[in-house]
């Protein structure tokens, strides 16, 4: 049986602090660690990662480098939402400032065969309020 241990981002940045003895400002500037000490939500079979950036940079640079994020993926940014596709995050619905958005006249059932239609159904229908 595999174990699997769950800690909050609350509690890596306390022990940093702790052991570590890193200053508040420079944990700030390491978010995108401790943006991925996140759980990750799966609704119908969609990975949904909610970044916690202020900052669309940040927001847009988590998706790239962190590994938990995966092709077809949903990253909830505020009130936006992007599937990743490939290693570029396209706007479902929001005002798209941190993301790509599809060409005009593009649709994500129309987009690579259809292939994120599923996660934009399912980015389009989520009620961007805390899980």
């Amino acid at each position: 049986m595999t174990m699997v241990h769950v800690i909050s981002a609350d509690q890596v940045r306390e022990a940093m602090l702790e052991y570590v003895h890193l200053r508040a400002e420079q944990l700030t500037s390491m978010a995108h660690l401790f943006a991925t000490a996140g759980s990750v939500r799966v609704i119908d079979g969609v990975r949904v990662h909610v970044v916690p950036f202020e900052d669309a940079e940040d927001a847009y640079g988590w998706t790239q480098s962190a590994e938990e994020c995966k092709c077809g993926d949903l990253i909830v940014w505020g009130r936006t939402v992007a599937v990743l596709d490939r290693a570029w995050p396209v706007t479902v619905r929001g005002d798209g400032e941190a993301f790509h958005r599809l060409k005009d006249g593009v649709t994500f059932e129309t987009h690579e065969g259809g292939k994120y239609a599923h996660a934009a159904r399912i980015a389009r229908s989520l009620r961007l309020t805390p899980f």
